[in-house]
């Protein structure tokens, strides 16, 4: 079992390393595209049942047969954000009680935590750069910014998943954050 994000990084690049040494490159771009979803597919399967390094190497296996995939940046996103959020959750709400050694744990803990979440940023954004219409990925910048307190940013980017899925999921969820960041409430 992976025992932290470090660790699920560096097994996710002997995977990736592997990936790309156990089969020559594709030449066809018809082929390309149908690996490309193959690994995208994977990359989600592998997130959803907790398999973060495997998720990683896909997704960045898919950047390798299509550098323009916003889907392989958004996986990635999801990644870096996740692991950002497993080393801050046990701190949250609890800032002031530290002092002495706690308070230099906390200082690191939260380094890394920013690391991981500007990693998820840098990704979410990369994915907008190729598509615009993904309200989900609007989403996700919106939450980035919320962690970063930068609310102004945080509300245009929710507005934005809101008007690309008014009524799907995505903008359902997009429109509570909004509504509690508007009445000046945690967004949570």
């Amino acid at each position: 079992m992976i025992s932290s994000p470090e660790e699920a990084e560096s097994v996710s690049e002997q995977l990736l390393e592997k990936m790309r040494s156990t089969k020559d490159p594709p030449n066809d771009r018809v082929e390309c595209e149908l690996i490309e979803q193959e690994l995208l597919f994977k990359s989600d399967e592998a997130y959803r049942r907790g398999l973060y390094a495997e998720a990683l190497a896909c997704a960045w296996r898919a950047l390798d047969m299509n550098p323009n995939s916003w889907a392989a940046y958004h996986n990635l996103g999801a990644v870096y954000r996740l692991f950002g959020e497993e080393l801050h959750k046990p701190y949250m709400g609890k800032i002031s009680s530290f002092t002495g050694n706690a308070g230099t744990d906390f200082l690191r803990i939260l380094g890394r935590w920013q690391k991981y979440y500007r990693r998820a940023f840098k990704m979410y954004k990369k994915a907008i750069e190729i598509n615009d219409k993904s309200a989900m990925t609007w989403h996700e910048i919106g939450v980035m910014h919320y962690h970063f307190g930068e609310l102004n940013e945080a509300k245009s980017a929710l507005i934005k998943a809101i008007k690309l899925d008014p009524a799907g999921a995505i903008g359902i969820m997009a429109k509570k954050i909004l509504r509690r960041l508007n009445k000046g409430a945690n967004m949570y």
